[in-house]
């Protein structure tokens, strides 16, 4: 349902190493650098742990980035299943 906006919940990880950050956009996906915004950056373990990152915004597209100077290992990630909104 490419057409509609989405109600996106967030994402989850499983994650190790120091830290990461994680950052979201719902548009300007025609650039490289514009339009993120960060979650607060993610301390992290010696072994695999699950997070969940609220998002809760509204968009008809939504791309993440996993980001961070120090070292970090992502075992899975998954979008939380979103809310489709009637067309208006």
């Amino acid at each position: 349902m490419p057409s509609k906006n989405k109600i996106w919940p967030g994402i989850r990880i499983g994650a190790k190493g120091t830290t990461v950050t994680i950052y979201y956009r719902t548009g300007n996906f025609e650039t490289i650098g514009t339009g993120w915004t960060a979650f607060t950056q993610q301390a992290l373990t010696s072994e695999f742990v699950d997070y969940e990152f609220i998002v809760h915004d509204t968009s008809k597209k939504i791309q993440f980035k996993f980001y961070d100077t120090a070292d970090f290992q992502i075992s899975y990630y998954e979008l939380i299943e979103p809310a489709v909104e009637a067309e208006v």
